[in-house]
């Protein structure tokens, strides 16, 4: 039998994909999670091939044999100082697991560690420098304490940084987009057709599996950081517009902002453009040693603007709107960087079908509605 594969995060939307992935490999699959029997519920058709348990439970399944984990499990509550202090309580369980006899250590990331004002086609290569935003921040710092137990365990660790994932049910990047194109959001800047930067999940599940396969000293042979994003140089309308036409409704563009203007006393500028310096970062990450850090989250509440401050809200755009139009316009690309010889199996004319089957099954087609009524 071949060396188990220990899952965290198996639960998940990349995760269900992951593991089926792995279970028609023939590998011998353990799901990590904090609440076995939700995971039983989400993956109720593959649990009959597979062990559901705590970290505790894989340690015991493994007993004394080699096994690889695979990690897509990360921080979702992104309060300032806690991302800190529940990403270091997240890979203390993957240590206590590969302290046994790890092979590989399998770490999803993505590419919002790195900054966007950076190269447009950014290298494979480890990141210091914080990036903007808390989700990225924690992503990176999840970065770097996998290091450590890949070094300590002695360990192969391939870093697997994803771009944006896309798929049947994709919640940021088609779920989203389609409740947004409903309510006439804008999903784009006049005159800016971003690039995509995309990875379709059903890719992802199959390159992990690639990498679990991978002969051993493959992945140290590669180098620890790997991008996948195989079609990143698609641009966004390709996609917005497959959406659009399954809905049967357009989609809508908005100009651009004007910058902000400058606001608040030049102190507590001062202050705010400190805290999106590594400063901020080191601060944040002080207070996830301090017992009740919430105490402190006035400060980050203070010095944290709502929205970047290159821009200034509009009648035609909310605060929460800025990210996401930033991201469908950008001009920087994501490039894949793979283990030789993988090459996804879903191209995008057949990543396109299959979103536009789920948006038109999902109840977001105003065409299947009116039929239906």
């Amino acid at each position: 039998m071949s060396d188990p594969i220990v899952v965290f995060g198996a639960s998940g939307y990349v995760g269900g994909y992951t593991v089926r992935a792995l279970l028609a490999g023939g590998h011998r699959v353990i799901a990590v999670t904090r609440r076995p029997a939700m995971a039983r519920i989400l993956l109720a058709e593959e649990s009959a091939d597979l062990a559901i348990g705590t970290a505790e439970d894989a340690r015991r399944l493994i007993g004394g044999a080699n096994c690889t984990i695979v990690n897509l499990a990360y921080v979702k509550k992104a309060d300032p100082g806690w991302i800190y202090r529940q990403n270091r309580v997240l890979m203390s369980s993957i240590e206590r697991v590969a302290s046994g006899r790890c092979r590989r250590l399998i770490h999803i990331s993505t590419a919002a560690v790195l900054d966007p004002e950076g190269a447009a086609r950014p290298a494979p290569l480890r990141v210091t420098k914080s990036p903007p935003g808390l989700y990225g921040e924690s992503k990176l710092h999840a970065e770097h304490l996998i290091e450590r137990i890949a070094e300590r365990t002695s360990c192969e660790l391939a870093i697997v940084r994803l771009g944006n994932v896309i798929g049947p049910g994709s919640p940021g990047w088609v779920a989203e987009l389609a409740q947004r194109l409903l309510e006439v959001k804008p999903l784009g800047y006049e005159g800016a057709n971003g690039y995509c930067n995309a990875t379709h999940v059903q890719n992802i599940g199959e390159y992990i599996g690639s990498l679990v396969d991978s002969s051993p000293g493959a992945l140290t042979a590669h180098g620890t950081y790997h991008h996948l994003a195989e079609f990143s140089a698609r641009r966004w309308p390709e996609l917005l517009d497959v959406i659009s036409a399954a809905i049967g409704f357009p989609w809508t563009r908005v100009t651009r902002p004007a910058p902000a203007p400058s606001r608040g006393s030049p102190i507590k500028r001062g202050l705010k453009a400190a805290n999106r310096t590594d400063a901020g970062r080191y601060l944040r990450a002080g207070l996830g040693l301090i017992p009740d850090p919430r105490a402190l989250e006035w400060f980050n509440s203070w010095v944290r603007s709502p929205v970047p401050p290159s821009v200034a809200p509009t009648g035609a755009i909310g605060a929460e709107d800025f990210g996401l139009l930033e991201i469908l316009s950008t001009e920087d690309e994501f490039p894949s960087h793979t283990i030789e010889g993988w090459s996804p199996s879903l191209g995008f004319e057949a990543a396109c079908k299959g979103i536009a089957e789920w948006v038109r099954e999902s109840g977001f087609s105003i065409q299947a509605r009116a039929e239906q009524n």
